[in-house]
Parts: C-alpha cells; structure tokens; sequence
C-alpha cells in the first residue's frame, strides 16, 4: 500500500514482490506516493503504518491551515517574507512580498538580484550594503526604505532581516520580512506638516482632551502665556484664566458644540491679565464622540487699546481728556429724557474763559494749551459724582448739573466755579491771572429743548462777559435787541463753520508784460449768509468770537497750504495774495500760527502774500507786530490804499515792509501797481469750498 501527500489517500498495490519491478517506482514517487508496504504482509506494522500515515495526515492539514492563517495575516498586515540561500543562491519570496512590489505572479523568475531591483534606485546601494554587513556581522537588519513599483508608485517599507545558520534547505541564509508603512510614512509627514504649520501660525493654538487637559501648544502660545511648550503640555487650560471667568464645559454642551467663538480674559505667567479671542473647534471621532478641542487664541490687546483710543478720540477732548461736544450732548439727551419721565430739573453751565485770547498771544499756542489742561484739572476737583464737566473747544467748557432741587440751589456751586479762578495760574513760569464767565439755563424753565438749553446758556454767558466778566449770569428773556442780534449772529457763525459754509474763492493776478497768470487772489466768504455769498472782511472784528475766528484761521491756513503743495491738481506754481479780514492782523496769535503752518508744511513764504489795508496800520501796535513778524519770515506784504505817510507808527511799518521786501524777497504792493476792476482781473477763477471743524 502507498500514501499520496497530495490526497492523503491510500493506494493498494498487488500482492507481489517488488523483486524485479523498480522501474515502477518512479512513476508512484511522482504521482505523490510517500510510503511502500512490501509483501508479505505483517498486520501488526501494517496497524502502526496507518497509525503514522493519519497524524501526518492531521498535521500536514493544520500545516496547510496555518499557511493559509499565515497568508491571511501577512495579507491584513501588509507585509511578506524571503528567503535568500546563500550556498544555493536560491532565493524565495512570498506571494504578500510580490504583491507589495507589484510583481504578482512571478515566482518563479524572482532572485535576489531580482528582488534588489525592486528597491528604489536611491536606497538600492544602501539595503544591499547592510543585508551584507548584517550576514558578516551576524547581526538582525532593521531599517526603512522605498520600493519602486513597474507603474511607477513608490512604496515605504519596514525591513528586517537576519542571519539563520541552516536555512529551510539546509545551509546559510537570510530570512527577511518587509512590512508596506506608505499609509503610516505618509500620515507622519501630514502630520510633520500640519504641525510645522501651527508652529508657524503668529496665533496661539492648543489642542486639550475631553478633560481640559493641554496635549499639544504652540510657540505662540506657550510665549503668549509666558510658558515654554513642554511646560504647557499637561497644564490644564482652565488654568490659564483666572478664576473669575474660568468656565468648565458641561458634558451636555459637547453634544451641540461645533465651533465655540468668545472674547475671554487670559492669565500671564506672572498673573497679568490680557484680552483674547478664542475660537474652540470640537474633534470627535469616527462614532461622533467627542475627543477633544482645538483652540486658536489671539492676544487682543492692541486691538482693545486702539478701539479704546478710537473710542476716546470720538467721546473726549485729546488735549484735556474731558469729554467732548459729542459725548456731553448724548449725555445732555439721556438727561432730558430722564427729567421729562420723571418731572426733574437741571441745569446747563457754559464757561468761557476771559482774556485767554491775550495770553495765547503773549505766550504761545503751547502755553495756552497747558492753561487749558490746568483749567480742566481745576475744574474737575469741583465736579460731583452726578456732574458733567466738557470742553466744546477753544476755551469753550460746559458743565451738566443733573440733580438740582430750586434753580436759587445752584448759586453756591456757581460760585465755587469762579472762585476756581481767583488763585493764578503759572503759565511759562509766570503768575497769570485768567477768569471765566458763565452762562446759566434750566430746565423746564428757559427751554425744553437741547437747542433751546443751549442758546440760552450762551446768551447768558455773553451778557456776563458784556457786564463786565469774572461772573456768572442766570438766563433771562429780558435782554439787550442788538444784544440778541450779535449773538444770533455768533451762533449762525459756528454753525456755518461746522456745515462747511465758508468757502475760498481765488481770482487770477496777470503779469502785465506778458498777460499770463502768475498769481492769485485768495478771499474768504460766507456762503449761506442771506441770498449772496458775502466776503468775511466787511464784518466787523466784534461780531465774530474769539473761539470762532481762530478755527476759521486755522482752517483757512490749513487748506490753503494743502492746496499749494497739491499744486491745486493742475500744477499750479504761482503766488497767493491772501486778502485777509481785519480780525487776522489784528493779534500776533494769527500771524505765528501762520508762520508755524508754513514751517509743518515745509513750504516757502514768499509764496505767500498777505493784502491788508494800509487804513489797518492805524489801529495799534497789534497790527504792525503781526506784519513785521509775517515779514520776518519771508511772507510777502501788499498795502491796499494810501499808507499813513503822516503819523510815525504807519510810516515805521511801512519802512519794515520795504526792508523785508530787499532782505527776504517780500513784495511790498503799493495800490497804483493793481490792475482796475474794468480790467477783468477780479473774474472768478476757482472755488474751494471745505469744512473747518
């Protein structure tokens, strides 16, 4: 009898001798026969053969079971085995193995030559090196390399290889496993990149469990806290809050919870406090559970001192820090609506300082804009909790008294006010005296309205300054006609300069040699004055405030010079002959800013030519102060009219303007030099029309 390995089946043969019949044995070797039993028969070694013949049987189908399992598991774990003889340079591979190369099927023409030309052309030098130093040494091999596929993809894999004395057919081998880790190399480079990219974000980023735990941090945040990076790791983020706005995530929220954006306050290592923007992104996973939260913070604290400073620019005066005309008529309009609700009265203080004119000019713009922060400060020591103090501008300042019983009531603090001014201010290391005068109104009785308050407080304020000043004045509908005009007049005046309604006007001047335009006129009117524009130098000085002449100079200077340096938009060189009203020659405060303009806007003054009436000359010392220090300067002087030949201080300014005029260039224009009216030369040429808030 004879077994078959392929079948496991016995086989019966006849009964006679094999003597004399080997030629047979061949062909049953071939066909899978594994075992002879040779006549005569002996039952006790025929039971044991049988015996034998089904364990093998049992074991070679639990070997064939476990190479299948084997197949199947390098199947699932990516990976297949060699096995290089060395003596016999036989070299056999596992189907897994051809598989990861792209070489299914070609079992039989695969070598270890075969094998090292499946390795990428890069690393093939470096593995055939090693597989040899690990056979010499006979040490284990483990590295990774690439494989390179015929289509063309690379692979990354894991090898391992040893040294084996007796390999599976006898003598020296090398037995190898090479593991395909594409999924796992490419995943450690997105990751290697994902992070190198949050390492780059300028903002914080910190990745923490379900339980608050901080697992990851960037640069930015570890420097924003005052950390290092692996300090943060293992910190819980609830610890870089304070307490009073730590906020622990309750385990229902999770659920809802995709992105979570909200202002917060953060902790520094040192316990400072800074403003930040958070956003939480939740991670779950792929059951939807929650994993974890990232979170992008940015330091906002720059952001919040600009909008604060923004917002402080809007509602407070830059110069006192007091609020300004804006913020105190939102208050002043909270404060009506409340008194209407609740039957309540109030009262509005205007306090206009006198003589603050006099020392801008005696002492400069600086030292008048310090007087005006003392002024403030004073002023503020005298404020209730329920009080306003604002300054409108200039020397303008209001003050909101919102609880009052009796308007008699307010008498006391009206004269705390003023006595605020009795002790003098020092003023470039000098004692100057200032005052002030106020205007007071009520409500519901002198007006029920904020426009109504308001007149009325300034008509008050006016009729102090009239009786004498260094007083306060309770508004009162019995008053002076043509003091009610001057201050309709003030009023319409301020209200045209924050509407825009003076405008410039600019006539050609001609070269009389060469009838070109060389220059131009320049005039200040106001336009919504009545049916017609109407040139400001007809008006009397008196009948335009202190605190309106300057912002209308300063405007005026300011968009004149704009205009020169654009070149007017069409390159426009020529000189500008200002014909200026009588009120800016007559202080020295007009003249300085203009030459300090002059200087900011780096333009030459004999660019400038300012055209007054000689008649001025006889005013005072004013006037001749301002023109000697406009022509000081370079700027250029035109004397309209006949000049005062006949007195000594007209005459002494006139000898000043030709001395310039040689030293500086500055032309002295007498009136026989103009062109006549008839002549055209006074046309229209330009209009610019702005605002001058």
């Amino acid at each position: 009898m004879c077994r078959c390995a392929a079948g496991l089946s016995p086989v019966h043969s006849h009964r006679s001798p094999l003597r004399g019949r080997t030629k047979i044995l061949p062909p049953l070797f071939d066909a899978g026969v594994t075992d002879l039993v040779v006549e005569p028969l002996n039952p006790r070694i025929l039971a044991n053969r049988v015996r034998m013949l089904v364990r093998a049987g049992r074991l070679t189908r639990d070997l064939r079971l476990s190479e299948q399992r084997l197949l199947g598991a390098q199947r699932a774990a990516r990976f297949g085995c060699w096995e290089w003889n060395l003596a016999s340079n036989r070299f056999w591979c596992s189907e897994e193995l051809l598989t990861l190369l792209g070489r299914q099927g070609q079992v039989e023409e695969f070598s270890c030559e075969t094998f090292l030309d499946c390795l990428h052309p890069e690393d093939r030098e470096d593995v055939d090196r090693l597989l040899w130093q690990s056979w010499k040494r006979g040490r284990a091999m483990d590295l990774e390399h690439r494989v390179l596929r015929p289509d063309g993809s690379v692979r990354h894999v894991r090898h391992l290889a040893e040294p084996v004395a007796d390999g599976h057919n006898g003598g020296p081998a090398m037995l190898g496993a090479v593991m395909d880790v594409t999924a796992e190399r490419e995943g450690d480079e997105n990751l290697r990149l994902y992070k190198m990219a949050l390492e780059a974000l300028p903002v914080g980023v910190t990745i923490t469990d379900r339980a608050g735990r901080i697992l990851f941090a960037n640069e930015a945040e570890a420097g924003m806290h005052g950390y290092r990076v692996d300090e943060m790791v293992g910190m819980n983020a609830s610890d870089l809050g304070p307490e009073s706005r730590r906020r622990a995530l309750h385990p229902d929220n999770w659920k809802q919870l995709s992105c979570w954006r909200r202002e917060s306050v953060n902790l520094k290592r040192n316990g400072e406090e800074f403003p930040v923007q958070l956003a939480s992104i939740l991670v779950r996973d792929d059951h939807n559970r929650p994993l974890g939260l990232v979170t992008v913070s940015e330091d906002i604290s720059e952001r919040k001192a600009f909008e604060a400073q923004i917002e402080r620019l809007a509602y407070f005066d830059n110069l006192t820090g007091l609020p300004n005309r804006r913020l105190f008529q939102d208050h002043l309009r909270q404060t009506l609506a409340l008194a209407q609700r609740e039957v309540r009265q109030f009262a509005v203080i205007f306090v206009d300082l006198d003589y603050f004119k006099e020392v801008n000019d005696s002492f400069g713009h600086a030292a008048g804009d310090r007087l005006l922060r003392d002024v403030a400060d004073r002023l503020r020591q005298l404020m209730r909790e329920s009080d306003l103090l604002a300054r409108l501008g200039g020397d303008e300042f209001v003050v909101l008294f919102t609880e009052i019983s009796q308007p008699e009531g307010t008498v006391a603090a009206l004269k705390r006010l003023l006595h605020a001014f009795e002790e003098p201010f020092e003023v470039e290391g000098q004692a100057v005296n200032v005052s002030a005068s106020l205007g007071v109104a009520f409500y519901p009785r002198d007006g029920k309205s904020i426009d109504d308050l308001l007149k009325a407080a300034d008509i008050a304020m006016y009729q102090a300054k009239a009786e004498g000043r260094n007083c306060y004045r309770l508004f009162s509908d019995r008053v002076d006609e043509a003091f009610l005009v001057r201050m309709e007049f003030v009023q319409n005046f301020r209200r045209a300069l924050d509407a825009g309604d003076i405008q410039l006007r600019f006539r050609p001047q001609f070269n009389l040699k060469t009838s070109a335009v060389d220059g131009a006129e320049v005039l200040l009117f106001w336009e919504s004055l009545g049916d017609e524009a109407v040139d400001l130098r007809s008006f009397p000085t008196d009948m335009i405030d202190a605190g309106g002449q300057f912002r209308l100079a300063e405007w005026f200077f300011t968009t004149l010079m704009r205009l020169r340096l654009s070149g007017f938009g069409n390159g426009f060189k020529g000189s500008l002959s200002l014909r200026v009203p009588r009120w800016l020659v007559s202080a020295p405060r007009y003249a300085n800013l203009f030459v300090a303009l002059l200087r900011d806007h780096d333009l030459p003054a004999d660019g400038f030519e300012w055209l007054v009436d000689a008649d001025w000359l006889r005013s005072g010392r004013a006037v001749v102060d301002s023109l000697n220090r406009l022509a000081e300067a370079g700027v250029g002087l035109g004397l309209e009219g006949k000049p005062p030949l006949d007195e000594e201080l007209g005459e002494s300014v006139r000898r000043r303007c030709r001395l310039v005029g040689e030293l500086h260039g500055a032309r002295v224009r007498p009136t026989s030099a103009k062109l006549p009216r008839s002549s055209g030369r006074y046309s229209c040429a330009a209009t610019v029309r702005a605002g001058c808030c």
